[in-house]
């Protein structure tokens, strides 16, 4: 299995969500033969779409944008499966991602008045054969559940993809795995993602009951509210200390 892993945090290598991204593919490569490429959005030369649709009109199919898009389209069309890793940011993918998901416009056959009505395979077809080709979103929150959190980011999956044709590794409270002494509890969070890889290995998706798991709290709201609050307040206390108080 060909696996592109786009790694669309601002946090770089630093992610926390790569990490389970990296768990997903380990389990993946523990019951098949992989070849897997990594691309780190951050730091690369990706412009922003220019909505010029050149690349549904004047040059079908192809940016007049060059910059870095250009291998990483090629990555694209060479791979089995996308890997995407991000965190959700304000409902939303964060900067870097939705620069990168513009500039996927190229991949898609021109728009030609259609109605969104009744669309159930992505709203535009692919200008490139897509059959054997999967796609997974893997992504953190920093919120204590993901029900309704992610309501908009997977409505927008559905136009790209078609309905329910990406699979989702959602996983709340993801800043513990930013926090040592929450080790313990955030491995066994990894080996539950290590454990979807594998499944989607041998049988093609994730079961729903391990999607479920890993979309679970990790620690009771209560306990994660009263973290929060501590750190905004230590946070807070060293901004005063290095800046003093701007009023």
């Amino acid at each position: 299995m060909k696996i592109l892993v786009i790694n669309g945090s601002p946090k770089g290598e630093k992610s926390n969500t790569l990490k389970l991204a990296d768990a997903f593919v380990e389990g993946i490569s523990s019951k098949c033969e992989t070849e897997v490429r990594k691309v780190t959005l951050v730091g690369k030369d990706i412009k922003f779409c220019l909505g010029c649709f050149s690349c549904w009109g004047a040059t079908p199919g192809e940016c007049i944008i060059k910059d870095d898009m250009e291998a990483i389209r090629k990555d694209i069309l060479w791979a089995d499966l996308i890997v995407e890793s991000f965190p959700l940011y304000f409902f939303g993918m964060p900067g870097q991602m939705k620069t990168f998901t513009d500039r996927m416009l190229p991949f898609t056959e021109s728009y030609l008045g259609e109605s969104a009505e009744n669309k159930e395979g992505g709203f535009h077809e692919m200008r490139f054969d897509k059959s054997g080709k999967r796609l997974v979103v893997i992504t953190t929150c920093g919120y204590t559940d993901t029900k309704k959190i992610y309501d908009s980011l997977t409505c927008e999956y559905d136009f790209f993809a078609g309905k329910n044709a990406c699979a989702f590794v959602k996983c709340p409270q993801g800043e513990l795995f930013g926090i040592p002494q929450f080790g313990d509890i955030c491995n066994a969070r990894l080996s539950l993602v290590k454990k979807a890889g594998e499944e989607f290995a041998l049988e093609g998706d994730v079961k729903e009951a391990t999607l479920e798991s890993i979309g679970s709290q990790m620690i009771p709201g209560r306990a994660f509210s009263m973290i929060l609050s501590k750190n905004w307040e230590e946070s807070r206390k060293r901004y005063l200390e290095k800046h003093g108080d701007a009023k």
